[in-house]
């Protein structure tokens, strides 16, 4: 297996349209991502000065973790300020999101995990500001009704390339990410991207940072993957419906980003529906 390889659905022996039409049907059950519309509120108010992540990090962790309301934030890093207010209620989120853990054995047993905090305690952002990924975040469950034939053969594709890849390896954890990235024809004064953190590393052994399903409505949304620093561009695609990135992370001198999307002009409404998968090696 190379450090980075690309893939389709087809090469698991699955029909792209089927599985996309299943996912979709659940649509209505992912849930916003209220960690990163906090996330938002947080880096609107550095940006203008009225933070910073050293002298306010325990309110900021707090707030982003749901542990107190906007107004308490805002009390407590003492902001009384009407307009910032009112430019931070602005903001809307736009991350939907569903997550569901397997544990997959050499010998192909896949095993459903129920955890109830998802961490990335060795995430890495290129830039080394405040992570917010290393703050323990709980997002709602896939439902069974996701779990078909055409994910286990997508666990097995994958598991069968790494395993081949990691000959000690008994088993892989593999932590599935549904998202959905929506975006409007009204100006928004936030990016809309599933990588927010800019070139990053998700501090996983391995991972997919995309398998793309819908592209509905959109520019943007390009994939791009570094070697060493961020002036090394080594890959740079659209994915397609069907296409997804395999590739390694933690340890390594690959990094990767996704570039944020905009409405097509003519458009009102637009999304780009993917699954992500990280992957923990278990010797």
């Amino acid at each position: 297996m190379l450090p980075i390889e690309v893939f389709s659905l087809e090469e698991a022996d699955i029909c792209t349209k089927n599985h996309i039409k299943n996912v979709a049907k659940h649509y209505k059950e992912y849930e916003y991502d209220l960690y990163l519309l906090r996330q938002d509120h947080i880096n609107l108010l550095k940006k203008k000065g009225f933070i910073s992540f050293f002298k306010h990090k325990d309110a900021v962790i707090n707030y982003y973790s749901g542990s107190i309301s906007l107004s308490e934030f805002m009390t407590s890093i003492e902001v009384t300020s009407d307009e910032i207010t009112k430019e931070i209620s602005s903001i809307k989120p736009y991350r939907k999101r569903l997550i569901s853990e397997y544990n997959i054995s050499r010998n192909g047993n896949i095993k459903k995990q129920n955890k109830h905090n998802f961490k990335q305690d060795m995430a890495l952002k290129y830039d080394n500001d405040f992570d917010f990924r290393l703050i323990p975040r709980k997002f709602k469950q896939a439902p069974n009704e996701l779990d078909t034939e055409d994910l286990k053969k997508i666990l097995l594709f994958i598991s069968n390339k790494i395993f081949d890849e990691e000959k000690s390896a008994e088993s892989l954890n593999i932590t599935t990410h549904y998202t959905i990235i929506e975006c409007t024809g009204e100006k928004n004064i936030m990016e809309r991207s599933n990588s927010p953190e800019g070139i990053h590393q998700d501090g996983m052994d391995y991972i997919v940072s995309a398998l793309v399903m819908e592209r509905v409505n959109i520019i943007g949304g390009e994939s791009k993957i570094y070697i060493k620093n961020k002036d090394r561009e080594i890959f740079k695609a659209q994915l397609q419906s069907g296409y997804g990135i395999l590739q390694k992370d933690k340890g390594t001198d690959i990094w990767h980003e996704v570039t944020p999307i905009e409405v097509l002009e003519g458009n009102q409404y637009g999304y780009r529906s993917t699954m992500g998968f990280d992957i923990e090696v278990i010797n």
